[in-house]
């Protein structure tokens, strides 16, 4: 089940269905954020990954795209199934890409760390990614580090120099990367990038 769950989310990023929505009851809202975590922080790298989103109330089947698959996780003892259930019908109707999993009791909660690791790991094979190397997170702790010493040493964060504060006291800092993608647009232009499937 673990090899089949990864031959999914990896086969269906590679044909364009890269985000991965995550339909779990309340219950196990935890472990979907911990599944989350594991599939971005190890499929997202070298221009390639997979979107996980988890936490996000399910639209009408109409509002996705085709850059979507689901996997639904069912909970031994979930109250909120039956309001899930038709949403979960239109999506079938629409041919989305459906997984579903069943934890029949709490003490099964430990065998889906062990399959979202393995179909993570399997995922990133067929990406062409080693779901094991993780630069983006030292570079993310080497930065904290950074800024926590600032802090320390200043009583304060240090701030980028805005690039742009909209009518509405939203402040727009630009990445370097953005800067040049844009030229001399402004920093509200970054929207006007944005294409189907990004």
């Amino acid at each position: 089940p673990a090899v089949g769950l990864g031959l999914l989310m990896g086969e269906g990023a590679g044909t364009g269905r890269d985000k991965m929505t995550l339909i779990v009851p309340d219950a196990l809202e935890a472990f979907g954020l911990w599944v989350e975590q594991l599939i971005a922080e190890s499929t997202g790298k070298n221009g390639t990954g997979i979107v996980p989103i988890a936490g996000e109330p399910l639209a009408d089947p109409s509002a996705y795209g085709s850059d979507r698959l689901f996997v639904r996780v069912r909970a031994y003892d979930a109250v909120d199934e039956v309001a899930r259930e038709a949403a979960i019908t239109g999506l079938k109707a629409l041919q989305a890409p459906v997984a579903e999993i069943a934890v029949p009791t709490k003490e099964a909660i430990g065998a889906e760390f062990v399959r979202w690791e393995i179909a993570t790991a399997v995922a990133g094979a067929i990406l062409r990614i080693n779901p094991f190397d993780q630069p983006n997170v030292q570079k993310a702790k080497d930065a904290t580090n950074t800024l926590l010493a600032a802090y320390t040493s200043k009583g304060q964060l240090p701030a980028a120099t805005a690039d742009a504060t909209l009518d509405n006291g939203i402040v727009l800092t630009l990445t370097a990367a953005a800067r040049t993608q844009l030229k001399d647009a402004g920093a509200e232009a970054i929207l006007r990038l944005i294409r189907g499937g990004d």
